[in-house]
Parts: structure tokens; sequence; C-alpha cells
């Protein structure tokens, strides 16, 4: 945290850090599962609707959609991580 040269804390930093603390680092997770979970939903109906090629086409789609979106996200939170790191690391995201 920023002191002011008076000695006091800098209040933005504090409400910046607990806003990454408690909303955004748990948000990032969920989104992460979800984004996981839906690549394992597009595995399992590929799996179980291999002999149905519209369905199958359907599956395949699905599947490529979750990779890209948890490639997304992870590639997000990697440079946010990476810029923290740059501009000073004061953020623990």
């Amino acid at each position: 945290m920023a002191t002011l040269p008076n000695g006091a804390i800098n209040a933005t930093d504090d409400v910046l850090q607990k806003i990454i603390t408690y909303l955004l680092n748990p948000l990032y997770q969920i989104v992460v599962v979800v984004s996981f979970l839906y690549f394992l939903y597009g595995v399992v109906f590929l799996l179980m609707q291999m002999n149905n090629p519209e369905k199958r086409d359907q599956a395949r789609r699905n599947l490529l959609y979750g990779v890209i979106g948890l490639f997304i996200i992870l590639s997000v939170g990697a440079i946010i991580k990476f810029i923290n790191s740059i501009v000073g690391g004061g953020l623990v995201y």
C-alpha cells in the first residue's frame, strides 16, 4: 500500500486490493471451473453421440468452444499477473 506524506494510508489502494481479493479472484476461479466443466460436457456429449453425425458435430463445436474459452480465460489471467509484476506487483491477483 502506498502512504501519503503525512503517513496516512492511501484508501484507493486498499479498496482496490479488497475488490480484487474478495470479488475478482473468486469470480475468476468460478469462470475457470465453469469453462472446464463445459469442456468436459463436450467430451461426454461427443462420446455419447458418436453414431449421430448431426449431434456429433454439435458436440465437437461444444468441445471446441470449451477449449477456446478456457484458453482465453487462462491467458487473460496470465496477462494480468504479468502486467501486475511489471507495474509493481502491489496487487495480488
